[in-house]
């Protein structure tokens, strides 16, 4: 799949939450079923506030300067897609540039946009915020979707990450938003479709016979527990949270353990997916964004993760994440064929990562959570060249600005060291004023990865090649180095002659 599309899902976040302490034991089917009769009548409205939270950033200060830039940027995105809407009768899409909108990849990207107008709408300070006109229309949109792309009556078609996680993630996110002008039977409609198509995290619906892991069931675990909220049912939110640690299947996929092969975070520090790729950088960051979201979300309420193996994803922060972020970059060598995508570079992974790693310390207990804090804030203080502040939306902006006022929480220095992840064949040296990476490949590890059109170039990207990070210098590969250099005499390698 295309992760950029995954970035239409990146900076909302989350805000605080209570951190529940963790208990012993993983929770059971059975504690699905006593959930379902036990919780409180206005649990579910309690974390539906909150679901919203983390896609609009809750109060804050119009007034603030951060703040107005980044309304200003959501507003100036969902005004354009506002003015742009067919809102005529007899359309065949909402936009033009998504038509039709029964093609799977029309209708997958039309719900993003929907959200985007939605998140305006329910945010303080943009020219939609409020607007009956604006809610009434995406109440319409809604109904245009579901009647003429994404229904329980169709059948999978085209890539199956649209139908699965793409689609369904958008329209979970907009019916939170819009819950309280959703008609009853329009919300259970859409509640229903989802159920369909992404009925639990475990399995991939259009080849149940594959069992999901790392960042697609922690994105499906997200779903799952925003339809069993949507829809007041206790068993499914259940069957979210559960899902996190692959209960119904004896912990088989559990992103909350250690692997030895294929997907998933290794003891070294390592994360592979596609079961060659290493991928700390993408979806390695997508997995810690949904899994801490799902975290955050429910952490003091009936259904608070609970898995003690939880510490495998807390851990992941300092072991995988933190050595190959440099001052907020996210180096090269972990982002798979992210590289050659614009609108992606080093420094947005790198905010997408450092907003996770704040979401989830938003659930976390305190002696995680403040290392986290410290770690974020010498990486935004440092990073001047491409600001933290100019790159997300107002939920991450909350949370940062919350950290970077707290003269509690001191600036973490740049790690130093040797890191050696061996499990995806890459090599990391830190010091004070730089950092060196190595990328490598084996039997077990690409040298690297195209698809959908990507990376078509990134054919030595695993032979050696070594990236150099300057303190001084933060723009070096995020300044259109991929677009110019040389494919055939990346550092690091030995030069190649035959045409590709």
């Amino acid at each position: 799949m295309d992760l950029t599309r995954r970035q239409t899902l990146t900076l909302a976040g989350a805000t605080a939450a209570a951190a529940l302490p963790l208990t012993a034991g993983v929770a059971t089917a059975a504690d699905a079923v006593e959930a379902a009769d036990a919780p409180a009548a206005d649990a579910f409205d309690v974390l539906l506030a909150r679901a919203e939270e983390q896609l609009t950033g809750g109060a804050f200060d119009t007034a603030d300067p951060d703040f107005a830039a980044a309304v200003k940027a959501l507003d100036t995105q969902a005004s354009a897609w506002w003015k742009d809407l067919d809102r005529s009768a007899g359309r065949k899409a909402l936009w033009a540039d998504l038509s039709p909108a029964s093609d799977p990849g029309m209708f997958g990207q039309s719900y993003p946009r929907l959200r985007t107008l939605a998140t305006a709408w329910a945010t303080p300070g943009t020219s939609l915020t409020g607007s009956s006109e604006v809610a009434d229309a995406l109440v319409a949109a809604l109904g245009f979707l579901g009647s003429t792309g994404y229904n329980p009556a169709r059948g999978e078609s085209g890539n199956w990450w649209f139908w699965e996680i793409g689609a369904p993630r958008a329209l979970m996110d907009t019916c939170v938003l819009l819950r309280s002008k959703l008609p009853a039977a329009d919300l259970a409609g859409y509640v229903a479709t989802v159920a369909k198509f992404c009925p639990n995290p475990d399995r991939r619906t259009n080849s149940p016979s594959l069992s999901e892991t790392g960042a697609n069931r922690a994105d499906k675990a997200v779903i799952v527990a925003l339809r069993g909220l949507l829809a007041r049912d206790a068993a499914t939110v259940a069957l979210a949270r559960d899902g996190l640690s692959d209960v119904r299947d004896s912990g088989r996929r559990s992103l909350f353990t250690y692997v030895t092969s294929g997907d998933g975070f290794y003891e070294d520090g390592s994360f592979v997916q596609h079961d060659s790729v290493a991928y700390t950088g993408t979806y390695g960051s997508v997995l810690l964004g949904s899994a801490g979201q799902l975290i955050a979300l429910l952490a003091g309420s009936d259904w608070a993760v609970n898995d003690p193996k939880v510490s495998v994803l807390y851990e992941a922060v300092e072991r995988s994440f933190s050595p190959v972020v440099f001052d907020g970059l996210m180096m090269d060598a972990l982002r798979g064929r992210a590289i050659s995508r614009e609108r992606a570079r080093d420094y947005n992974d790198g905010a997408v990562t450092l907003t996770y790693i704040l979401q989830l310390a938003a659930g976390a207990p305190a002696p995680y959570a403040d290392r986290w804090r410290a770690l974020a804030k010498g990486w935004i203080s440092r990073n001047k060249v491409s600001p933290y502040a100019g790159l997300v939306g107002v939920p991450a902006l909350a949370r940062a600005k919350a950290v970077l006022d707290d003269k509690a929480i001191p600036a973490a220095e740049r790690l130093t060291g040797h890191f050696s992840f061996a499990d995806m064949d890459r090599v990391v040296h830190r010091r004070p004023g730089w950092a060196l990476a190595l990328s490598l490949s084996s039997k077990r590890i690409a040298a690297y990865e195209a698809g959908n059109g990507e990376n078509l170039h990134g054919w030595y990207t695993g032979d050696g090649m070594t990236y150099l990070y300057d303190g001084d210098d933060l723009g070096q590969f995020g300044d259109g180095f991929w677009p110019t250099v040389d494919p055939y005499r990346l550092p690091g390698t030995t030069v190649d002659t035959r045409a590709r």
